[in-house]
């Protein structure tokens, strides 16, 4: 009809498409960004070592032995191996057993008594004999109002400590007579170079090491008591153990790790709810809100990997560090965080009211010294702040 004018409805494109310039433009510049990555690695790889050379430890002359014979405890047994077998003298031999429980319970008879005397030492004087505690103890539970023995339940005082302690005590002589098996084994030589001979004498992987495969190892000589195929490796700083889940397995590691996760996941999930109805009313009250909790879960995060086995401070900050980065990613703001978040950790009020507060008040010198060790932090926290901060940048810029 010459009255309506021509509709369109299909567009055509006459462009002659990509040309093969630019995918081959596209291509090699993807080539360059993975040969630069890869040496990158490389190079940092080698500056690793270069660093590990200078920096000298009792990990450079230290080897970990995670495979030896459940009743090879005796020192002399591993020094005279690798003095006959390689040259290699050994300085120091350290036998790892599995008394974990033994462990934890000593260390926390040991921080209960050091609460004791750092809390009560007016009340029990220079004595720490069990029989002057149980008496004093005593003399102050049959003191005590109803109003104390209320707030006893809340804040132990020293009868309920002792009383701990009393227990303890009980189970670590129990522990004491029960007869442990060796999970570790672990040798620092004389010189590097006998750790380096003999790491490279003994590696023969992990596999291998577990199914116990004679074949692999060069030298029948290597051959622990004639017939054990070690499993050596370079272990980790000896500061940075964590000797009472040294000898925790895989499976109950799993087990933990997950269940923590689950929580970790779960609590995500109940912040974001929170969130949400805090939103519904005020966005700057839900920036708040966001800011809070990233204050608030870093402390529940600490409580969740307290719970789990790991046999190095690095492996526990690593678990820390997945926990607090996967929730500050979901939920940070960063104008939010730079009010809040930055600010408390730059004015330290906690630092300031243990050192100004706390420490005129302490009731004895050591408590006092304790009040100014500063503000406990976590590498895992600062590394998420890091990330954080990075990847609000980024996005920040590529939306500009």
């Amino acid at each position: 009809d010459p009255s309506y004018p021509d509709l369109t409805f299909i567009l055509r494109n006459l462009c002659d498409g990509t040309p093969w310039q630019l995918a081959a433009v596209n291509y090699g510049s993807l080539i360059v960004v993975l040969i630069a990555v890869f040496g990158l690695g490389v190079f940092l790889k080698n500056e690793e070592v270069k660093f590990d050379l200078d920096e000298q430890t009792a990990q450079d002359y230290s080897v970990k032995i995670s495979n030896p014979p459940h009743d090879a405890k005796d020192p002399d047994e591993w020094f005279n191996f690798f003095k006959q077998n390689f040259g290699a003298h050994s300085t120091v031999v350290t036998i790892a057993v599995d008394n974990d429980l033994l462990v934890k319970t000593l260390v926390e008879r040991r921080d209960l008594l050091r609460t004791i005397y750092n809390k009560f030492t007016y009340d029990i004087g220079s004595s720490m004999a069990l029989l002057d505690l149980a008496r004093v103890a005593a003399e102050m539970e049959r003191k005590r109002s109803f109003l104390a023995r209320v707030i006893a339940m809340i804040s132990p005082g020293l009868p309920e400590l002792s009383a701990r302690v009393a227990a303890l005590n009980n189970k670590i002589n129990g522990f004491a007579q029960l007869d442990y098996r060796v999970t570790n084994v672990f040798v620092t030589f004389e010189t590097e170079h006998d750790q380096r001979n003999v790491m490279s004498s003994l590696s023969v992987g992990s596999v291998k090491s577990s199914r116990n495969d004679i074949s692999a190892v060069s030298d029948p000589k290597f051959l622990f008591r004639g017939k054990h195929v070690l499993s050596v490796k370079e272990p980790e700083e000896p500061n940075t153990i964590r000797w009472q889940d040294l000898n925790a397995g895989t499976w109950q590691r799993f087990k933990e790790k997950f269940l923590t996760f689950l929580c970790t996941m779960i609590a995500i999930i109940l912040v974001a709810v929170v969130v949400n109805l805090a939103n519904e009313s005020s966005t700057v009250g839900a920036a708040f809100t966001i800011s809070a909790f990233n204050v608030v879960f870093p402390l529940m995060a600490k409580l969740l990997t307290n719970l789990e086995s790991h046999s190095s401070e690095g492996s526990k900050q690593t678990s820390l560090y997945y926990k607090i980065c996967l929730f500050r990613w979901v939920y940070a703001l960063f104008f939010a965080d730079i009010v809040t978040t930055n600010a408390l950790q730059l004015l330290d009020p906690f630092g300031h009211i243990a050192r100004h507060w706390a420490a005129p008040r302490a009731k004895t010198q050591d408590s006092m010294n304790l009040q100014f060790q500063g503000t406990v932090f976590e590498l895992a926290e600062r590394y998420t702040d890091m990330t954080k901060f990075d990847a609000n940048v980024e996005t920040g810029t590529s939306v500009g």
